[in-house]
C-alpha cells in the first residue's frame, strides 16, 4: 500500500495514469444521494465491497425546492427571470447544485414546472403562444412576425422570450388581416 501511496502522490504521476491506476483496483462504483448524505458502494477487483456514507453540507435541503418555486411563481408576476435570480440569490437560495441562480436557470425551472411568465405585470404584453392563440395562427408564425419587425416586439437577450405589446384596439384589425388570409 506504500508503494500505491507513493506512486498517486508522486508529481510525475499524471492524471491519466492514476484514472488507470483507479480503473485496475475499482470494478464498480455507485452513487446514491439520501439527503445531505451521498451513499458510495465501490466493489473492488478483488470482489469486496465496501459502502461508505459521506455528508455533504453543500446538498441543497430537500424541503428549499418547493420554497424556490412558490418564490418563482409569485416573483414571476412582475419580474423579469434576471430580477428573480438576483432576488433568491439575495435571500440566500442556491440551486441543487450549490451555485448562484441566473436568469436562465429560473426560466427553465419555469419551463419544468409550468410556472407561466407575464410581463412586468402589463397586460397589453403577450408572449408568442398567447398572442398565436388569440389570433388563432402558429406559434411559428408569431415569432417570424416578431423576427421581421412586423409587431412591436421585445426580448431581454438573443434565446429569450419575445414580449408582443399590442393595444386592444389594435388586435382586431390583425384579426380581421389574418382572417382575409384565411379566406
Amino acid at each position: 500500500m506504500n508503494d500505491f501511496q507513493q506512486v498517486w502522490d508522486s508529481p510525475t504521476t499524471t492524471q491519466e495514469e492514476r484514472k488507470t491506476l483507479v480503473r485496475l483496483f475499482v470494478k464498480d462504483v455507485t452513487l446514491k444521494r439520501d439527503g445531505r448524505e451521498i451513499i458510495v458502494g465501490i466493489q473492488w477487483s478483488s470482489g469486496m465491497t465496501e459502502l461508505l456514507r459521506v455528508h455533504n453540507d453543500n446538498a441543497p435541503n430537500a424541503m428549499m425546492v418547493p420554497a424556490v418555486l412558490e418564490k418563482i411563481r409569485s416573483l414571476s408576476a412582475d419580474k423579469l427571470d434576471s430580477e428573480i435570480a438576483l432576488e433568491l440569490n439575495t435571500q440566500g437560495y442556491r440551486t441543487a447544485r450549490n451555485r448562484q441562480f441566473n436568469g436562465g436557470i429560473v426560466r427553465n425551472l419555469r419551463g419544468r414546472n409550468d410556472i407561466k411568465k407575464s410581463h412586468a405585470g402589463e397586460p397589453e404584453y403577450f408572449s408568442p403562444p398567447q398572442f398565436a392563440a388569440l389570433l388563432g395562427v402558429s406559434d411559428t408564425t408569431v415569432i417570424q412576425w416578431c423576427e421581421r419587425g412586423k409587431l412591436e416586439a421585445q426580448r431581454q437577450g438573443k434565446h429569450c422570450t419575445y414580449w408582443i405589446k399590442l393595444a386592444p384596439d389594435k388586435l382586431a384589425n390583425l384579426r380581421k388581416i389574418v382572417s382575409r388570409k384565411n379566406k
